[in-house]
């Protein structure tokens, strides 16, 4: 009997990425072709209010792939209520939250997997570049904040991260 694969969700909360869809869903599936022998993936598009033509390319995706599910909201609620979307379709057994604007590299997938398979509940990606617009500001604040609370994530934490289905579960009792 051959042994089920894990399967990967991707949760892409997405805000006016017209221009990044395509490029995003060809590097995804360069990264699921290669993770092919050791876990199947799907794409779970949280469109988030998008007025660029996201829409109407999500749902051309949509039409065309099994493996491309796509949400669309109302309006725009944030980025947060995004991924909290996600969170309450998914469906896999494990689920990775990434930005659609091409800072979180879909290539750091296969690590990230290998991660897990090696024990690992929860697993995170540090941005080794951010491109914020006042870097000063933004670099001064989280130097401070880990003075009071050291035990925070590191300043390059986003939200490029891999979390068990065990951990949703939990998630969603909250």
């Amino acid at each position: 009997m051959q042994k089920k694969l894990p399967h990967i969700e991707i949760i892409l909360p997405i805000f006016n990425e017209v221009k990044n869809i395509p490029i995003l869903i060809e590097r995804l599936d360069k990264v699921q072709t290669e993770l092919k022998s050791e876990a199947s993936m799907s794409y779970l598009f949280v469109n988030d209010g998008s007025q660029d033509g996201s829409f109407e390319l999500l749902n051309q995706f949509h039409s065309r792939r099994s493996d491309i599910r796509v949400i669309h909201l109302l309006h725009n609620f944030g980025h947060g209520p995004a991924l909290a979307c996600g969170v309450e379709h998914f469906r896999g057994d494990l689920a990775l939250f990434m930005d659609a604007d091409l800072q979180d590299p879909p290539e750091a997938i296969p690590e990230m997997f290998h991660a897990w398979k090696n024990g690992a509940k929860t697993v995170v990606a540090e941005r080794t570049t951010r491109s914020e617009k006042n870097k000063l500001l933004f670099n001064t604040f989280y130097y401070l904040l880990h003075k009071i609370a050291p035990t925070l994530p590191p300043v390059n934490f986003g939200t490029h991260c891999l979390l068990d289905g065990s951990v949703i579960a939990r998630i969603k009792l909250l």
